[in-house]
């Protein structure tokens, strides 16, 4: 409710949706584990069931009645399956302290992310916060193996006294 009512005074917003390309077959499954382990703070059988769930996956190719050998999958989390967004989720954690560090606002489920900014003035100061947050993003994303969709996010500010929106197109350098 607090988010609603910052919105509501600040009167402005600057809305964020980066577009993350491949994420769930990118997730790297030592970090993954290690913050498992680490910042959900499992333990025992429960680990070690995600340790080989993840670490022991293999895939290989069939066509026409050939079968290529096994090669080992050391990345990603199975898509479809009822895990892969809370896992995704999971990997994401982190990304909520930068978000925190620079007091803006997000919502994260799996790969889709909205940032949000309520703004009194589009002044300089507040801008050049959200432009070190969304650097400071994007480096924590190559770390943890991640990237934005050609480094593009869409953005969306939108001014309620005046009743104006506009859209563009932002790249982050």
């Amino acid at each position: 409710m607090t988010s609603l009512f910052q919105w509501i005074m600040a009167k402005k917003i600057i809305l964020i949706l980066p577009d993350l390309s491949a994420a769930f077959d990118m997730v790297d499954h030592e970090i993954l584990i290690n913050w498992l382990e680490h910042w959900v703070g499992l333990k025992g059988n429960v680990l070690k069931w995600f340790k080989s769930n993840l670490i022991d996956r293999f895939f290989s190719v069939s066509f026409r009645g050939c079968n290529s050998k096994r090669f080992h999958l050391p990345w990603g989390v199975l898509q479809g399956s009822i895990l892969a967004p809370i896992l995704f989720s999971i990997y994401m954690l982190l990304l909520g302290a930068i978000f925190q560090k620079y007091k803006v606002s997000f919502h994260c489920y799996a790969d889709d992310t909205q940032i949000y900014l309520p703004v009194r003035d589009l002044n300089s100061n507040s801008l050049d916060a959200l432009s070190a947050c969304l650097h400071n993003v994007k480096d924590w994303m190559a770390a943890v193996f991640l990237s934005l969709t050609k480094t593009n996010v869409d953005l969306l500010c939108s001014a309620l006294e005046s009743m104006m929106c506009f859209s563009a197109q932002m790249q982050l350098l």
